[in-house]
């Protein structure tokens, strides 16, 4: 196993932070991700229209300048509020800073997903919960099987917990990470814009998500029929889980720690469908306690 990290990278580069060399108006930010939080400095004679647009799609991760506790890459820190880390958003001209936003997601969510080796199952998968017992349904896949569509058209109605990396801990309590949607462009671009949940119509995470059910996704186009969602046997459902993890091998007992995961649910289900929309019925039924 290697120690690879799974989030919807699709060919872009993640680019290196930015390397500011002149005197310029600099602002700055903290935003949670994965239960750490990650210091954004924006920089350049744009900064505040910037930030303004950080601000908004981020509104659901912000941290409060009076809740900057844990100061330091300190292994003994616990996992909640560890600051790990800063990046940099170059706001000297607006153009292309839609690109430049969707680098910085990417930036933020691997400086979290490093921070949380070895502390927690963080699988590449979007994730929904019901607001009022936090329930939680998540649904894994790579890149392209509709995650983030599956966040979007689910999520109305429901808590968004991610639309990219979900982590859960031994007792499977979910660490949210309501980050922003990144909404592809065009069908053909690897280009997407980052969307805030709460313009879409999407609630916040409740305060205690808990995993209830965990989903092996399957799309196909060519399915026209309702979906289709079987129980998976361990073995399988590990099978699928373990190339859509990030960091598996930091674990204790990495493929045991998956296994349990999947048994304290009661077995993860693999689903076939085409639209999201046609899922809806099925994970009401899920987040309800039905499955």
């Amino acid at each position: 196993m290697s120690s690879n990290v799974r989030i919807g990278t699709e060919g872009l580069p993640y680019g290196a932070i930015v390397t500011i060399r002149a005197t310029r108006p600099t602002l700055g930010t903290v935003v949670r991700a994965l239960g750490v939080h990650v210091a954004v400095r924006v920089t350049g004679a744009h900064a505040k229209e910037a930030l303004d647009r950080l601000h908004a799609a981020w509104s659901m991760c912000l941290v409060p300048d009076d809740d900057r506790r844990c100061r330091g890459d300190d292994r003994r820190c616990p996992d909640e509020d560890l600051a790990v880390g800063t990046v940099e958003l170059d706001a000297d001209d607006l153009t292309g800073l839609d690109d430049r936003l969707q680098v910085l997601t990417q930036q933020v969510t691997l400086e979290a997903i490093r921070a949380q080796s070895g502390r927690l199952v963080m699988l590449h998968a979007c994730a929904v919960a019901d607001p009022g017992s936090g329930r939680t349904a998540a649904f894994v896949g790579p890149s392209g099987t509709g995650k983030t569509t599956l966040a979007r058209v689910l999520g109305r109605g429901q808590a968004y917990i991610t639309d990219e990396t979900l982590a859960v801990r031994e007792d499977l309590r979910v660490v949210a990470y309501p980050k922003p949607l990144s909404l592809r462009r065009s069908p053909a671009s690897p280009w997407k814009d980052e969307t805030s949940p709460a313009a879409l119509g999407l609630l916040p995470p409740p305060a205690t998500p808990r995993l209830a059910a965990l989903v092996v996704l399957d799309r196909r186009d060519e399915h026209d029929a309702d979906p289709r969602a079987v129980r998976l046997a361990t073995l399988d459902a590990v099978t699928a889980l373990v190339p859509e993890s990030s960091y598996l091998p930091e674990l204790e007992r990495p493929l045991h720690r998956l296994g349990e995961l999947c048994e304290s649910l009661g077995g993860a289900y693999r689903v076939t469908y085409r639209d999201a929309e046609d899922l809806r019925p099925w994970v009401e039924g899920l987040l309800a306690g039905e499955g």
